[in-house]
């Protein structure tokens, strides 16, 4: 795998690691362990993705949380899917004649 597929594969396992257990804080040695990366790798990249707003430090305890840009992208999917799941339900009342609700 060449470095920056690399790089952006562990990105990838730091940021599932925070948003791991709904998204509780988490301490760098923890986000490390859940990812299977070094501590100084975790450290460099959440360094990284704190530049970018996609990371939260809180400096009292030392833990780290997603960052809104992150939170925004999930509520932004959520909403897709609900509005596709919507289509997808109208369109199958619509030709079977049929509600898919539960009442």
């Amino acid at each position: 795998m060449n470095s920056k597929k690399d790089l952006i594969q562990r990105t990838i396992q730091v940021i599932n690691s925070m948003a791991h257990s709904d998204l509780t804080p988490k301490r760098r040695e923890e986000i490390a362990q859940q990812a299977d990366l070094p501590e100084t790798t975790t450290w460099r990249i959440l360094k990284s993705l704190e530049k970018q707003g996609w990371a939260v430090r809180n400096p009292k305890d030392h833990t780290w949380t997603l960052g809104s840009p992150l939170i925004k992208l999930a509520h932004a999917y959520r909403r897709y899917t609900l509005n596709q799941m919507s289509s997808i339900q109208s369109d199958y009342e619509s030709v079977a004649g049929e509600s898919l609700s539960h009442d």
